[in-house]
C-alpha cells in the first residue's frame, strides 16, 4: 500500500537492540537513515541507564535533532 508506513528499528550502531524484557531487535544505524525520510519519529522509553547512554552519544542525538527539525 502505497500510502502505509514502512518501520523502522533503530539504535546508535545497529545490531540488536534488547528490550528489557530480553527480546532483540534487528536495528538499523542512525547514520544509516537520512533524516528527510522520517515522517514519524518514536523514542521507546526503556529504562534510565538506556536513555542516558543513548543521550551521551552525540551522532545519535544528532540524528534525533535533524529530524526533530524537519518535523511539521
Amino acid at each position: 500500500v502505497a500510502d502505509s508506513y514502512r518501520v523502522t528499528v533503530a539504535s546508535a550502531e545497529g545490531g540488536v537492540a534488547r528490550c528489557s524484557c530480553g527480546v532483540g531487535l534487528a536495528a538499523t544505524p542512525v547514520a544509516d537513515i537520512a533524516p528527510q525520510t522520517v515522517d514519524l519519529l518514536l523514542i521507546a522509553g526503556g529504562d534510565t541507564p538506556g536513555l542516558r547512554a543513548l543521550a551521551r552519544d552525540a551522532a545519535a542525538r544528532d540524528w534525533a535533532t535533524a529530524v526533530a527539525t524537519r518535523a511539521e
